[in-house]
């Protein structure tokens, strides 16, 4: 299994929703399913953490590079 130190983190544009964040951390980042992830920012929203989830996600998007083709 690939350390975490060494992987790197990529948007997934081919794989997106909205912006590819929660594909880039779930399959390739942390090996976790793309849809708990995509349920845990959407509880996130719910739960109280709306201005911070979309803050956050928002950065990301600016800030996290899009996958190389054929990532």
């Amino acid at each position: 299994m690939e350390k975490m130190a060494a992987r790197k983190l990529y948007r997934r544009t081919d794989q997106l929703m909205i912006g590819g964040v929660c594909d880039g951390l779930a399959a390739h980042y942390f090996d976790l399913p793309v849809n708990l992830v995509r349920a845990l920012a959407v509880v996130a929203l719910f739960l109280g953490f709306f201005t911070i989830t979309i803050v956050i996600y928002l950065l990301m998007c600016f800030f996290i590079e899009a996958a190389p083709a054929g990532y």
